[in-house]
């Protein structure tokens, strides 16, 4: 069971943007509750409607003012890498969707070209086979060493 529902946009329960600090939320999570709590609509009609604002306020807060829970949240709302359990039991992809891969770039072909196209550019400036390899291990390691801290930080 997940910890929040997907559907609902708790920033817009709590009147703050999704860039909102931690200060902004509370402030705003204070000044509805103190807004809606149902001992100051005591006895009036809108005693029921108070109560289940207050409810929805206390769900958003929940989950926007949890920073782990703010994060999954987030990542959920972006389609992006699934943290929470999809609804019908269905099975998440790393992406978010079918057959994605996030550790493998998108223009795969463009880079190899790049790459290859920076191998021959340098093998006419730089005579030799070693200078050349040399040039190729850094081009490497320029382009592996970020996404392999990337992948290894999830």
């Amino acid at each position: 069971m997940s910890d929040f529902d997907i559907k609902v946009d708790y920033y817009a329960v709590l009147g703050v943007g999704s860039a909102a600090g931690g200060d902004e939320i509370l402030k705003a999570y204070h000044a509805l509750a103190a807004k809606y709590h149902p001992d100051k609509h005591q006895g009036n009609d809108l005693e029921e409607l108070a109560r289940e604002k207050l409810t929805q306020i206390n769900a958003a807060f929940a989950v926007v003012g949890n920073p782990s829970l703010r994060a999954r949240y987030d990542a959920a709302r972006r389609g992006g890498r699934a943290s929470y359990p999809p609804e019908g039991g269905a099975t998440a992809t790393p992406g978010g969707r079918p057959g994605a891969d996030p550790s493998r770039p998108k223009n795969t072909g463009l880079y190899i070209l790049l790459a290859v196209a920076g191998l021959l550019l340098a093998f006419r400036f730089i005579r030799g086979w070693r200078s050349l390899l040399v040039v190729a291990a850094v081009v490497a390691a320029l382009w592996l060493v970020p996404r392999a801290i990337r992948y290894f930080k999830r």
